[in-house]
């Protein structure tokens, strides 16, 4: 069932409105990319997530409740699949959200770690020649979550430092190793007909592998060089054109190839090259999530998923038992990340250098990130001491030390701060563990943080390197951040707001076509108007309440056919998505009521929108159709009356303490149902 599961996750959703494109999508990063995973027994778990789906506007769809998460700061793996993983991944299924979700995000009330013993020996009873010591028995929940495709297999192959196929590397074989297998063989085999000049046999070769993987830009390289020794230089140019376009980024390299001397004097070549970034040769380039990008062992994306791997970004939004914030400061730090999206902050990064091993790990990274950051305007400083004083502009931080008093160096994060402290036991949060854990910047105000979940030894494959600030910079969010800056983190537990993006760009629009809050019948035209100093926009995607429903490119009008929805109330979410590599995301969203049938449900709440925990709603529903009214907050059901009308009671402690909204709906068959407007709530403590 769950092997099914897997395989359907991400097929090809139906395409429901007419003259729209259902092309791939190529990154991610929105709150429609975002599933919450929320433990129904933890007060502080709805609380978090309350106050996460409303500041991120998070569509209902996009929640998930579970209520038999296991009640521990760790867990085993069996547990960890049956109780939260797989019911996670069912729900995406189920709910036709395979093809655009790009993050799984646990609120708190989560085990933190999972124990993985029994992977631990497989790994090490197929090799052999491994250090067991260098693996250690136990995974964070959110890296668990990330090699989701081979937990579910019960493969041991995520506890491997190079696991991590999205990070970006200097991969010095970038051009000689892109693909695995018989594939890898044959493409090796066409490099040395290349090499040894047969360049008719070796365009044969590559061109058959091009056809079947046009992604990948390092078979597309190879088949430029081989043509330009034909000297086939139209053609050489015009797939040297191609890589370009595919991202294809070493401007200097290419210039200095001296395999492509036949294309040099043609000016052509000259055009296309200087089109091109100019990066580190075997530098990958910074970029934006997908999860429906297959991630290739050279780390560039790949269309084969027998070729590379698929992942989902995950985190943990916070911890607030053992040695976790208090559930204020867990709020205060989401409204905080939120708040400083787009803002563009400046200030400065710091990177610590001691004598400590902890610090000396990770020094020889420090000076390229160094001059990243200073290229693109920020300060940047290595210090000689555990950590900057009184410094009140701290965009992040690369430190490492056992023991850190952060909340007496006079130091202050600015909104959308990243703080790294590599340290044995920063993600470990029972209580009575020692080390500085990696809530204690959380709580000071930082917008994410990471620690390992069981003694690491000082590899610094399984923490992240100083380029993750670089990358935060370059507009990722707070996860692909992290996440492109990490070889092996199977072992680290990442807390924070994931899509925290302060240097983000969005690429802004306005639609006209459909007042907010109107009732519409048949054909409705909207037109889009993007803001005249915003990035160009690649495509727009179209969700329909709170699923993709297509993609379509960066036209002025889009039309969509209500008469193919039920009655009721419905909201449309049109998400720009910026031409760049990271593809930046914007959204609108409307909502609407649909009357081409008659069919409607209303719903009313007796007092003024705020109420107190431990008391009960009191609420009056009535329909003109169906046999049965639900009342749903998100995904859930949390009461339900029989009939067409009535009055009901719920308990405020069920919904949990913050923002939330609550929905009637009926339904009518197992695909169809008419919804309400949904009416806004506010519990307070």
């Amino acid at each position: 069932m769950m092997l099914l599961a897997l395989r359907r996750l991400l097929a090809p959703i139906a395409m429901l409105l007419a003259g729209l494109s259902n092309a791939p999508v190529l990154a991610g990063g929105g709150p429609e990319n975002v599933l919450v995973v929320v433990n129904v027994n933890s007060p502080d778990s709805l609380a978090v997530a309350n106050t996460f789906v409303h500041l991120r506007d998070i569509p209902p769809q996009n929640v998930v409740y579970l209520d038999r998460v296991p009640d521990a700061q760790a867990c085993g793996v069996g547990a960890f699949r049956e109780h939260v993983l797989h019911p996670v991944l069912e729900a995406i299924e189920e709910r036709k959200l395979g093809q655009q979700i790009d993050y799984i995000v646990y609120s708190a009330g989560f085990p933190t770690a999972v124990e993985i013993s029994n992977h631990l020996e497989q790994l090490t009873e197929h090799r052999t020649d491994l250090d067991r010591r260098l693996f250690g028995p136990r995974a964070s929940i959110n890296a668990l979550t990330y090699f989701y495709g081979e937990v579910s297999q019960d493969s041991a192959s995520f506890m491997f430092l190079d696991a991590n196929w999205y990070k970006r590397r200097v991969v010095r074989d970038f051009l000689d190793r892109p693909f695995v297998g018989e594939l890898q063989e044959k493409f090796q085999a066409a490099i040395e007909s290349c090499q040894s000049g047969d360049y008719r046999q070796a365009r044969s070769q590559l061109a058959e592998i091009v056809q079947q993987h046009p992604g990948q830009v390092a078979a597309r390289y190879w088949l430029v060089r081989a043509l330009a020794g034909e000297e086939k230089t139209d053609l050489a140019l015009r797939q040297l054109n191609l890589c370009v376009a595919t991202g294809w980024c070493y401007r200097t390299f290419t210039k200095n190839d001296e395999t492509l001397d036949n294309l040099h004097d043609d000016p052509r070549f000259s055009e296309i090259i200087e089109r091109a970034p100019n990066k580190l040769f075997g530098d990958l380039p910074t970029r934006g999530f997908s999860n429906q990008q297959v991630w290739s062992v050279n780390g560039w994306p790949n269309g084969d998923p027998s070729q590379g791997k698929r992942f989902v970004l995950s985190t943990v939004l916070a911890v607030t038992r053992g040695r976790g914030t208090t559930l204020q400061q867990a709020l205060d730090q989401i409204a905080t990340s939120v708040a400083a999206d787009f803002t563009q902050p400046q200030g400065t990064f710091y990177f610590t250098r001691t004598s400590d091993v902890r610090t000396r790990t990770r020094r020889g990274q420090f000076a390229r990130a160094i001059s990243e950051l200073e290229g693109m305007g920020f300060g940047a400083q290595e210090i000689n001491s555990v950590l900057p004083a009184g410094r009140t502009d701290v965009l992040g931080a690369t430190i490492g030390a056992a023991a850190v008093n952060w909340d007496d160096s006079g130091n202050r994060f600015l909104p959308g701060a990243i703080c790294d402290n590599l340290t044995s036991y920063g993600g470990v949060m029972r209580a009575n563990a020692s080390q500085t854990p990696l809530t204690n910047f959380i709580a000071a105000g930082a917008a994410g943080a990471s620690g390992t979940v069981v003694e690491p030894l000082s590899v610094p494959q399984k923490f992240p390197e100083a380029m993750l600030h670089v990358h935060y910079t370059r507009g990722c969010s707070l996860a692909e951040a992290f996440y492109q800056s990490v070889a092996g983190p199977f072992q680290l537990l990442i807390v924070g707001d994931p899509l925290c993006r302060p240097w983000a760009v969005p690429p802004r629009f306005e639609i006209a076509g459909l007042p907010d809050d109107q009732t519409v019948q048949g054909e409705i035209e909207l037109t889009l108007t993007p803001d005249e100093d915003s990035p160009p926009i690649s495509r727009f995607e179209l969700f329909v309440d709170g699923v993709r429903r297509a993609v379509a490119p960066p036209s002025r009008t889009i039309k969509f056919d209500s008469s193919r929805m039920t009655d009721g109330f419905h909201q449309l979410r049109l998400v720009a998505v910026d031409a760049t590599p990271i593809g930046t995301r914007f959204h609108q969203s409307l909502g609407f009521h649909v009357d081409n049938q008659g069919d409607s449900v209303q719903l009313d709440i007796e007092g003024n929108g705020a109420y107190q925990l431990g008391r009960t709603l009191l609420i009056n529903v009535a329909a003109t159709c169906g046999e049965s009214i639900e009342i749903v907050q998100n995904s859930r059901v949390v009461a339900r009356i029989e009939g067409r009308e009535g009055q009901l009671r719920i308990d405020c402690e069920q919904l949990g303490q913050g923002p939330t909204t609550l929905r009637a709906v009926v339904k009518l068959d197992d695909q169809r149902q008419v919804a309400s407007l949904p009416v806004q709530l506010e519990i307070i403590p």
